[in-house]
């Protein structure tokens, strides 16, 4: 698991590595999977919501910037990773390679 300063730097840099600012403004909810973990980069939902496995969608489709994402609109969408910009990417690495560190084992 991320430390919480990890995690919101992390969030930060995906958030700027989206091909376009566009896609957060359109969806529900937003999130990029990392390392079996979702790293939520914008829900309009109740911080208790109950969200069912079937309600997300996985998108992965690159368009210029102009794009208007009508077909993510209004829905919870993980976006994959093969849409950042080798910048995200890096962050998650490196986010990967602190966690790893952390690790600490007592015999």
């Amino acid at each position: 698991m991320l430390s919480l300063i990890d995690r919101e730097i992390l969030k930060m840099e995906l958030r700027l590595s989206l091909p376009s600012k566009m896609m957060l403004e359109v969806v529900n909810f937003g999130a990029i999977e990392v390392d079996g973990e979702l790293i939520v980069l914008k829900n309009r939902y109740p911080k208790n919501y109950v969200f069912h496995p079937d309600s997300f969608i996985h998108y992965d489709e690159w368009h210029d910037m102009h794009h208007k994402y009508k077909e993510i609109e209004k829905k919870n969408v993980i976006f994959d990773k093969s849409l950042l910009r080798p910048r995200g990417l890096r962050a998650i690495e490196d986010a990967m390679k602190r966690k790893e560190r952390k690790v600490v084992r007592i015999y």
